[in-house]
């Protein structure tokens, strides 16, 4: 659980004030699974990916360490309007800034946001043998501007009962 409020802590002190002695805190991080769902409206312009992939970024390099990749911290990302997809699996090794270099892209926006789509397939993602470490915290980071078109509740506590710590950004 500690892990966790670091995650959420960094995620918000990233935005405003950066992740300097955050970074530091978190590279004695163990073991975590970290998958961003972001969701991308109609409306998002190039700013808003800009920003996006910004707070993505820095909340990122904060929880970067050596370890990160198949043994540490592993991040993901999921894009998500209508339907979900990965963007950055998270076996995938590549460093953040090599993960972030083609993400968020605004001409990908949807018609709506399927929110309660993207938490089934979240718990899809992290239940998934190719990608589970029972060891791992679990944590999903949901960053979104607008209601979802469809039901979430049924999928919030599938993922709860995964184990996994939702934050809604």
């Amino acid at each position: 659980m500690l892990l966790c409020a670091r995650i959420l802590a960094l995620a918000l002190a990233g935005v405003s004030y950066g992740a300097g002695a955050a970074h530091e805190a978190c590279r004695t991080a163990e073991l975590a699974d970290v998958l961003f769902l972001v969701g991308q409206s109609q409306g998002e312009g190039r700013e808003s990916s800009r920003l996006l992939r910004d707070f993505v970024g820095s909340t990122a390099r904060s929880l970067e360490n050596p370890g990160m990749g198949k043994g540490g911290i592993r991040l993901g990302v999921a894009l998500y309007g209508e339907e979900p997809r990965m963007s950055i699996e998270l076996t995938d090794p590549a460093t953040v800034r090599e993960k972030l270099a083609g993400i968020l892209d605004p001409s990908l926006g949807g018609s709506s946001l399927r929110t309660g789509t993207a938490l089934a397939f979240a718990t899809r993602i992290l239940s998934r043998p190719d990608t589970r470490r029972e060891e791992a915290a679990k944590v999903v980071v949901l960053i979104t501007d607008g209601k979802s078109s469809d039901s979430v509740e049924a999928e919030a506590q599938a993922l709860q009962d995964l184990g996994v710590t939702v934050f809604a950004v």
